[in-house]
């Protein structure tokens, strides 16, 4: 009987032992998972940003270069 006891007891704690690593396992995959989510979702939006700053960079390049245009025609005398 003592026997039995412990080999039940042996099977009872290894049940735990195997449902905590199983809980521990989904956690980390979980995790995992959220974290390629959020780089994705930081890629993107870094990607936008640089498509913004470079929209916003283009336009004031452009900006320059006719306010440099007006500053060289009223440099020759208004013509």
């Amino acid at each position: 009987k003592l026997e039995s006891d412990f080999n039940t007891q042996k099977e009872n704690l290894n049940s735990k032992i195997e449902a905590v690593m199983k809980k521990y396992e989904d956690r980390v995959r979980s995790l995992d998972e959220k974290e390629k989510a959020m780089k994705k979702s930081f890629n993107a939006q870094k990607a936008e940003l640089v498509k913004t700053f470079d929209k916003v960079r283009l336009d004031f390049e452009e900006r320059e270069k006719k306010l440099k245009e007006i500053e060289r025609v009223q440099a020759e005398g208004g013509k």
